[in-house]
């Protein structure tokens, strides 16, 4: 018989685990059970659709710049493609019949196709930017002055200016059109390029002078004229919603980010064009409307339709016409007169009542009875009026 031996007993024996080390053990299951998670989970974070905008080239500096700006403050992706006009021209007629535009906005000189029904087609909405003034250049050392389109039929001068013609034989650079009846007995040369048209001045005996754009002429160092037909012509670069775009809200937040003053007219102003009187810049802005209650069925229809398309709010009121009157009349005497609404839409009995605060906007259309009134010192005359039109559309 073998001897008792306590230590070869094999009992159970509770395991030294300590709290610590159970809190230690979930951890590390919890994070490995967490890190499977994630590699087998898509990330629940939708991609943002980026704005897709074509952009006419002599515009590309400014707009990048604006873009670049736009995207770090609102985080929103911005894609550009740049193009000549008759590139943009030909794309967007070429899609006119499509649904799938690959383009949301259309920043650059504004075009007219032949029929008004395929310009609202392609086209639902419409914000300048910027704009220039066509001007008669020649060479710094040219001798005479011009101060009228006669001085240079008198004078039997040679000029050049672009002439961009698409392939339907339109028209559709309309940078530097003169009006026909003083152009008939011109020596005019068209040019297809700035660069061409240029280069024939200062290089050539072919041409007396250009008609050209100013910032151009500064550019290459060219003796201005101040031609009186010439400063009749304002030559106007807008931001086009595409009619069928689904980022619209986006887009025209974008259009009015760069004709707002603080923002996109700073880089316009750097690229040496010509600011417009844009709106004040706000994210989401909000008019107010004043509106005599027997206009209600004019007004209502259109209103949520605009909101949702342009991201923005309306105040709509309709007051009794003793009180909008009253309202208006004692806010313009006060200090207070930043809160008049934006716009009012009452009769013309009415209208003789309120303060010259307001200006009658020309529709084309007349409401049944009705006068809308713009408020001169608004800060969103350019939306107010796209409101208007969104109203008059429906008539």
């Amino acid at each position: 018989m073998k001897p008792f031996e306590p230590d070869q007993v094999k009992t159970f024996r509770t395991p030294k685990y300590t709290g610590v080390s159970l809190s230690l053990l979930s951890m590390f299951v919890l994070t490995s059970m967490i890190v499977v998670w994630n590699q087998i989970t898509p990330n629940s974070q939708p991609e943002k659709i980026a704005l897709s905008i074509a952009c006419e080239s002599i515009l590309e500096i400014p707009v990048r710049a604006s873009a670049a700006q736009f995207e770090k403050e609102f985080n929103l992706p911005i894609k550009i493609k740049v193009h000549s006009l008759q590139e943009v021209t030909r794309n967007y007629l070429s899609h006119s019949h499509h649904e799938n535009n690959p383009y949301d906005l259309f920043i650059g000189s504004d075009f007219m196709p032949e029929s008004q029904n395929l310009q609202n087609k392609i086209f639902k909405e419409s914000i300048s930017v910027a704009k220039y003034l066509p001007v008669f250049a020649t060479r710094s050392d040219f001798g005479l002055e011009i101060k009228n389109w006669s001085d240079i039929l008198d004078r039997n001068l040679t000029i050049g200016q672009i002439d961009f013609t698409n392939e339907l034989g339109q028209q559709t650079y309309p940078s530097h059109k003169i009006d026909e009846s003083f152009q008939i007995d011109a020596n005019i040369l068209p040019y297809n390029s700035i660069s061409s048209l240029t280069n024939s001045l200062l290089n050539s005996t072919q041409l007396d002078g250009v008609i050209i754009k100013h910032d151009t002429a500064r550019k290459y160092g060219l003796k201005i004229h101040q031609v009186e037909e010439l400063d009749a012509i304002s030559i106007q670069y807008s931001a086009q919603i595409l009619s069928r775009s689904n980022l619209a809200s986006k887009g025209l937040q974008f259009a009015r980010y760069l004709a707002a003053p603080s923002k996109g007219q700073f880089h316009f102003a750097n690229h040496n064009l010509i600011g417009v009187d844009g709106d004040r810049w706000s994210k989401c802005p909000t008019i107010t409307i004043y509106s005599e209650p027997n206009f209600t069925k004019i007004m209502t229809p259109s209103v949520d339709l605009f909101v949702e398309r342009e991201g923005i709010q309306i105040n709509l009121l309709f007051p009794r016409t003793e009180k909008l009157v009253f309202t208006i009349s004692s806010i313009s005497q006060s200090t207070t007169s930043n809160l008049l609404p934006d716009l009012l839409l009452v009769s013309p009995k009415t209208a003789k009542k309120i303060p010259p605060d307001y200006i009658s906007l020309k529709t084309g259309v007349t409401s049944p009875g009705g006068l809308f009134l713009l408020n001169s010192n608004s800060h969103y005359r350019s939306l107010t009026e796209r409101y208007v039109d969104s109203i008059v559309t429906n008539l």
